[in-house]
């Protein structure tokens, strides 16, 4: 299974669906080895964005996934969050006007 960008609860319901699949675990099976109920399963893969997390955590487990944080690129942001804007507004101080 190659890494996978998850953005939503929808997005990672239908990976860990797609998963229980490939693996050949039935939602009643996977229920077993997580420890939850059939429906909790059911709304997990249905995108629940409530779902408690340490039962989502098991259901990495029990299909054999790891959760990784990947942190995303950034530009650089100036040390002063105004800074930006100081320079502009100086910049409008010095220009004359006709």
């Amino acid at each position: 299974m190659k890494d996978i960008t998850i953005k939503t609860a929808g997005a990672l319901g239908l990976q860990l669906r797609a998963r229980r699949l490939a693996i050949g675990l039935s939602q009643a099976a996977l229920a077993q080895r997580v420890g939850v109920e059939r429906k909790w399963i059911v709304r997990l893969e249905a995108g629940n964005d409530t779902a408690e997390f340490d039962s989502v955590l098991r259901t990495l487990e029990a299909l054999n996934c790891d959760l990784i944080l990947h942190p995303r690129a950034t530009h650089p942001r100036p040390a002063h969050p105004s800074g930006a804007l100081d320079e502009v507004f100086n910049q409008l101080k010095t220009q004359k006007t006709p």
